[in-house]
Parts: structure tokens; sequence; C-alpha cells
């Protein structure tokens, strides 16, 4: 079953290509549950997983990924910067703690490629990791949905999250809203006063 939550921080570096991978569905919310994320970091190849983690600490794109470069990360400063994107617009992007330490584990050089793989040996292993495991409906997408999901439901910003994902319009950011804390908290009060009066009543005989 897809659900549960759990997951906050500047440099103009190089440049980092983006390219086409599967089409984005803007209508689709699929975001994986804390223990499907353990099964991937327990099965995936050791090569594939830094990919993985990378997508859900930062929400980037599959193209991003696996283009990024070692001058495009800030491990001073903490932070990503991506030049060219799927919207033409630079976007810069912390990094968090546990990833840095990804990171730093690595690293053994200065510039050229962070993940050597292949984008076609990513995809295989992907895939068969996923048929192996029978995660159902899931894509790699759908890791940078799990960033924005567990983004909100902890408390984030609509209006961060969109410069971190490098949204174009907040309309498309705005799905995943329904999980704030708040907007939640805002809908379950239409309950209020729903067992009040039976709640009055029966106080004395049950506590």
């Amino acid at each position: 079953m897809p659900n549960t939550p759990k997951q906050k921080n500047k440099l103009k570096i190089g440049l980092v290509a983006y390219k086409k991978g599967e089409p984005e569905d803007n209508k689709r919310t699929r975001y994986l549950s804390e223990s499907e994320i353990q099964l991937l970091r327990d099965n995936c190849r050791k090569d594939v997983w830094p990919i993985v983690f990378t997508a859900l600490c930062t929400g980037m794109r599959r193209g991003e990924i696996l283009a990024l470069e070692w001058n495009n990360v800030d491990l001073v400063n903490d932070n990503i910067t991506l030049l060219k994107t799927k919207s033409n617009k630079k976007r810069e992007i912390p990094i968090l703690p546990e990833l840095k330490a990804m990171f730093i584990q690595l690293k053994t050089k200065t510039d050229g490629k962070v993940f050597e793989i292949s984008k076609d040996a990513f995809i295989g292993s992907w895939k068969r990791t996923l048929a192996k495991l029978k995660i159902p409906d899931f894509k790699f997408h759908d890791l940078r949905h799990s960033y924005s999901s567990y983004f909100v439901m902890n408390g984030g910003d609509i209006q961060i999250l969109q410069k971190l994902l490098g949204h174009s319009s907040l309309s498309l950011t705005q799905r995943y809203a329904h999980l704030s804390p708040e907007h939640i908290k805002k809908g379950a009060q239409i309950m209020q006063g729903v067992f009040g009066t039976f709640e009055n009543e029966q106080k004395s005989k049950y506590w």
C-alpha cells in the first residue's frame, strides 16, 4: 500500500544537461511508503541505489541526476546547481546532510560525472529491481513525487517546493497541497461538534 511520511539548505558552477526521459504525468502523485523505500535500499544494486537516493533527497529528474557532474556539486556550501533544466532555468537544490555523506563517500575525483553507470544499464537494473520486489504502479519519476509528498507532509511550504522542483507554475506544485498537515487539520474540522451532544449526554456514565 503506497502511503506514509518522513523528510531542509548557494554557488554558480558547471553545466548539467537535461535529457528527456519518460513523459511527466502532471496529475499523478504516487509516492513510496517508508517500507518500500527500505525495500529499494536493501535490494538495489550498489551503483543504482545512490541514484535512487539522490532522487529521494532532491526531487531531481532522472536525466538531471544521470547528467550530474562533480563541478555542479558544492560540498562546501551544500548545494547542487543545475543550469540547464527542463524549464531552461537555473535551479539550485540544497544538499541534505545524509546526501552529503553519500557524495563524500562516492567522490574519488573532482570533475566528470557523479554517477558513471550508463542510462540503459541503470534503466535495466531499476526495472528488474521493481519487478523482483513487486512494487506496484511505480516509475522512476515517482521518486520526485515521493520527495514532494514527504516535503509537504512534514510541513514544507508549497512555494518553496515549487522553486526546488523547478515548476514554471504553482498550479503544478499545488497537487501536493492536500498532503499538508494544515490542510488535513482544516479538512478534519468538518467533524467538529458532530458527536458533541452524545459526549455530553454520556460523560457521567462512561468517564
